[in-house]
């Protein structure tokens, strides 16, 4: 079973699949994440050590490992760092970085053995068929059978632009990390309430 569990990520009929060893003090929380290989590219050559790498890896998730030599490092496209990701956050595929302040440099991020998420929204928990943001939202099965594209979202470019492309500074992604777990405790209270 540990040979499973660390050869994953698992994949069944194009759905990313969570495994978690049963015990029987189990935390459920522990079946949101799915551990994912990540290949980091475009760290600039001086930047390039395992301090700013685990630093990188830390803002994009639960970082678990990485896979890198310094001595060979200056001869790599990518880095790779494996992560716990959160099932309910989306993928991200880049992001800017700022290894020295006022200059932004783009990361890009490939996640090893994905299959089947949202192309629009970078869910893994629903395809784009099932996306709430193209299809405007739940179904309200009010019977309004308008079939304008007045709303639908533009076609072309980048499907995750403004989703997943994120500018940050050290100091910023704390921030949006402290409002983003204050935002889910806050949506906790309210289901429980509810």
């Amino acid at each position: 079973m540990d040979t499973v569990v660390r050869r994953g990520p698992w994949a069944f009929a194009e759905r990313m699949l969570v495994l978690q060893r049963w015990t029987p003090l189990m935390d459920m929380a522990m079946l949101n994440f799915i551990p994912f290989w990540v290949q980091i590219r475009g760290i600039p050559f001086q930047y390039m050590n395992r301090e700013v790498i685990v630093h990188i890896a830390r803002i994009m998730g639960q970082y678990i490992q990485m896979d890198y030599n310094e001595e060979t490092g200056s001869r790599l496209e990518f880095v790779r760092v494996r992560l716990n990701w959160n099932v309910n956050h989306p993928l991200r595929f880049q992001r800017h970085f700022q290894f020295t302040p006022g200059v932004n440099t783009l990361l890009k991020f490939q996640y090893e053995r994905l299959r089947g998420f949202c192309e629009s929204c970078g869910m893994i928990t629903h395809d784009s068929g099932a996306c709430l943001l193209v299809n405007g939202g739940p179904e309200d099965g009010g019977g309004n059978d308008d079939d304008s594209d007045d709303d639908a979202p533009e076609q072309g470019g980048n499907p995750n632009h403004g989703v997943i492309i994120e500018e940050i500074n050290e100091e910023e992604g704390q921030e949006e990390e402290a409002a983003e777990v204050q935002g889910q405790a806050e949506q906790e209270r309210s289901r429980e309430a509810t």
